[in-house]
Protein backbone atom coordinates (compact mmCIF):
# COMPACT_ATOMS: atom_id res chain seq x y z
CA UNK A 1 0.00 0.00 0.00
CA UNK A 2 1.45 3.61 -0.66
CA UNK A 3 2.05 5.57 1.73
CA UNK A 4 -0.44 8.37 0.60
CA UNK A 5 -3.20 5.63 1.02
CA UNK A 6 -2.10 4.25 4.52
CA UNK A 7 -1.99 8.01 5.56
CA UNK A 8 -5.94 8.16 4.29
CA UNK A 9 -6.97 4.66 6.18
CA UNK A 10 -4.39 5.97 9.30
CA UNK A 11 -7.06 9.58 9.62
CA UNK A 12 -10.20 7.47 8.83
CA UNK A 13 -9.60 4.89 11.78
CA UNK A 14 -8.31 7.89 14.03
CA UNK A 15 -11.74 10.03 12.88
CA UNK A 16 -14.08 7.21 14.22
CA UNK A 17 -11.73 6.39 17.25
CA UNK A 18 -12.34 9.69 18.65
CA UNK A 19 -15.89 9.74 17.81
CA UNK A 20 -16.20 6.20 19.42
CA UNK A 21 -14.28 7.84 22.33
CA UNK A 22 -16.29 10.50 22.75
CA UNK A 23 -19.90 9.19 22.43
CA UNK A 24 -18.60 5.66 24.61
CA UNK A 25 -20.00 6.80 28.09
CA UNK A 26 -23.13 5.88 29.79
CA UNK A 27 -24.53 9.38 30.12
CA UNK A 28 -24.17 9.80 25.95
CA UNK A 29 -26.00 6.39 25.91
CA UNK A 30 -28.68 7.02 28.13
CA UNK A 31 -29.92 9.93 26.34
CA UNK A 32 -31.77 8.59 24.19
CA UNK A 33 -33.96 6.38 26.58
CA UNK A 34 -34.01 3.44 24.19
CA UNK A 35 -31.34 0.58 22.83
CA UNK A 36 -30.54 2.89 20.04
CA UNK A 37 -28.04 5.41 19.53
CA UNK A 38 -29.26 8.84 20.71
CA UNK A 39 -29.32 10.91 17.52
CA UNK A 40 -32.17 13.22 15.98
CA UNK A 41 -35.19 11.81 14.23
CA UNK A 42 -34.10 12.46 11.32
CA UNK A 43 -30.79 10.51 11.47
CA UNK A 44 -33.11 7.68 12.94
CA UNK A 45 -35.43 7.87 9.91
CA UNK A 46 -32.42 7.72 7.54
CA UNK A 47 -30.89 4.63 9.45
CA UNK A 48 -34.54 3.16 9.72
CA UNK A 49 -34.54 3.36 5.66
CA UNK A 50 -31.08 2.19 5.10
CA UNK A 51 -31.48 -1.03 7.31
CA UNK A 52 -35.17 -1.58 5.44
CA UNK A 53 -33.37 -1.03 2.17
CA UNK A 54 -30.79 -4.00 2.95
CA UNK A 55 -33.10 -6.10 4.21
CA UNK A 56 -35.61 -5.88 1.30
CA UNK A 57 -32.21 -6.85 -1.04
CA UNK A 58 -32.00 -9.68 0.22
CA UNK A 59 -35.01 -10.99 2.03
CA UNK A 60 -35.30 -14.27 -0.50
CA UNK A 61 -32.22 -15.26 0.63
CA UNK A 62 -32.49 -14.54 4.93
CA UNK A 63 -34.66 -15.47 7.94
CA UNK A 64 -34.98 -15.63 11.26
CA UNK A 65 -32.59 -18.52 11.62
CA UNK A 66 -30.03 -16.54 9.22
CA UNK A 67 -26.21 -15.25 10.60
CA UNK A 68 -25.19 -11.96 9.83
CA UNK A 69 -22.03 -9.41 9.12
CA UNK A 70 -22.20 -5.94 9.46
CA UNK A 71 -19.15 -4.30 8.05
CA UNK A 72 -18.30 -0.53 9.23
CA UNK A 73 -20.53 -0.68 12.14
CA UNK A 74 -19.02 2.40 13.68
CA UNK A 75 -20.91 2.65 17.06
CA UNK A 76 -23.81 0.62 16.35
CA UNK A 77 -26.15 3.32 14.49
CA UNK A 78 -28.38 0.19 12.54
CA UNK A 79 -26.63 -2.64 15.11
CA UNK A 80 -29.17 -3.06 17.33
CA UNK A 81 -32.00 -3.08 14.44
CA UNK A 82 -30.11 -5.94 12.80
CA UNK A 83 -29.25 -7.84 15.98
CA UNK A 84 -33.06 -8.60 15.90
CA UNK A 85 -33.41 -9.57 12.52
CA UNK A 86 -31.12 -12.52 12.68
CA UNK A 87 -29.63 -15.77 14.81
CA UNK A 88 -26.28 -14.02 15.62
CA UNK A 89 -24.75 -10.66 13.92
CA UNK A 90 -20.84 -9.92 14.17
CA UNK A 91 -20.70 -5.98 14.09
CA UNK A 92 -16.95 -5.04 13.22
CA UNK A 93 -15.17 -1.51 12.01
CA UNK A 94 -11.78 -0.75 11.27
CA UNK A 95 -12.01 1.45 14.17
CA UNK A 96 -10.54 -0.90 17.06
CA UNK A 97 -12.13 1.88 19.73
CA UNK A 98 -15.87 1.52 17.59
CA UNK A 99 -15.52 -2.28 17.86
CA UNK A 100 -15.22 -2.26 21.67
CA UNK A 101 -18.21 0.10 22.21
Amino acid sequence: MSEQLENIKQQIISKYDQEAIKKNNVDWLEKGGTERVPESPASHYFIDRKVTMALSMCENNVSRESKALEIGCSFGHMTTLLAGKFKSLTAVDISPQSSNV
